[in-house]
């Protein structure tokens, strides 16, 4: 009966979907200064200081209520500003906002929500075209529809206009924050037809029998003890290529491979299964105290060998498919946008 009063006054009630979390201080970070939102009001109970904030018995739903309504006593007004974040999770399902103030709250929660995606943004270390088509995605500008839908009715209240304006004009100026943002990020990713180069190389040495025989051979070495769950062909080639697409040299590449092996292997790896070991051995017995010291240098050195050897595939399969003419190619690309991991290599057509 609550929620039909509530309706028939003109409020919105939220259904299943809580009011999302708006501080203070996210409005002050924006810029932001909205009466009407710091003014909100709402009827809340609790059993005492530092306990969870709850709905008025009267005040809850008639199927779903929350259990500790009962026990939480009567109501008084509170800033919902000041609580949101001590408010109970499902009673948070049922507050019920005057429909314009909910409408300047969620447009709000939006315009903050972009305003950290985009110094995330700017302060991204790492500029691959992955991360670049990730960014994309989550652009403000998908969600600019949405914003001014939420902040029709305040517009054409003469209330709240002014303050509709003001929360519009902060949007506007967060997107073109993002665009900025995501030019310099997209400025800072590798060339293209670099990337897609690398990304082929990759592929090519992969899909290689003999370095699938040899990684697996590796990893069985070590099934079931420490670093059992290593691939070192993936490993080897995305150190290689993260490195390549930066424009890093060869050498460098070659080093970068290693280091991401000796970071998985290279502390606590042990043999558990000599057999896997194949022959011409690449050490010596000698200067060992046990089989199984031995067995472990035999295996750092194949891993060291493997990563040398998969960067030199590497390289010899980049030269073969750097792209040196005018030719043009068709490729048909699916899942768009290419935003999974699987979409590495085309991230850059996003």
């Amino acid at each position: 009966m609550w929620a039909q009063e509530a309706i028939a006054e003109g409020v919105i009630v939220t259904g299943y979907t809580k009011v999302p979390d708006l501080t203070r201080r996210d409005l002050e970070q924006v810029g932001l200064a909205v009466a009407c939102i710091e003014a909100a009001e709402v009827f809340l109970a609790r059993q005492g200081a530092g306990k969870k904030w709850h709905l008025p018995a009267d005040r809850q739903p008639r199927y779903g209520g929350c259990r500790y309504a009962h026990s939480a006593g009567e109501g008084q007004k509170v800033r919902l500003l000041d609580v949101i974040g001590s408010v109970c999770s499902q009673c948070r399902n049922a507050i019920a906002l005057p429909a314009l103030v909910a409408g300047l709250w969620s447009a709000c929660v939006e315009v903050v929500k972009a305003s950290r995606q985009a110094g995330v943004w700017a302060q991204t270390a790492s500029h691959t075209w992955l991360d670049f088509a990730r960014a994309q995605v989550h652009f403000a500008g998908y969600r600019d529809a949405t914003v001014k839908k939420l902040l029709s009715g305040p517009l054409e209240d003469a209330q709240f206009a002014g303050q509709a304006r003001s929360v519009l004009a902060v949007w506007e100026s967060v997107m073109d924050r993002q665009r900025t943002a995501l030019s310099a990020f997209r400025a800072q990713c590798p060339k293209a037809v670099l990337a897609a180069a690398v990304g082929t190389a990759c592929d090519e040495v992969l899909s290689d029998r003999g370095i699938k025989h040899t990684a697996e051979g590796l990893a069985q070495a070590v099934r079931g003890g420490w670093g059992w769950n290593v691939r070192p062909d993936r490993v080897v080639c995305r150190a290689w290529s993260d490195s390549r697409v930066q424009g890093a040299a060869a050498d460098v590449a070659g080093q970068a491979a290693v280091a991401a092996l000796e970071s998985a292997w290279g502390r606590g790896a042990r043999v558990t299964d000599v057999s896997a070991i194949e022959p011409p051995m690449l050490t010596s017995g000698e200067g060992h105290s046990t089989p199984a010291a031995w067995a472990d240098a035999e295996f750092r050195e194949r891993w060291n060998a493997f990563a040398r050897t998969c960067c030199a595939w590497l390289e010899d399969a980049l030269e073969r498919v750097r792209p040196g003419g005018e030719e043009r190619v068709l490729l048909l690309v699916e899942g768009w946008p290419l935003v999974a991991s699987a979409d590495r290599d085309l991230a850059f057509l996003t």
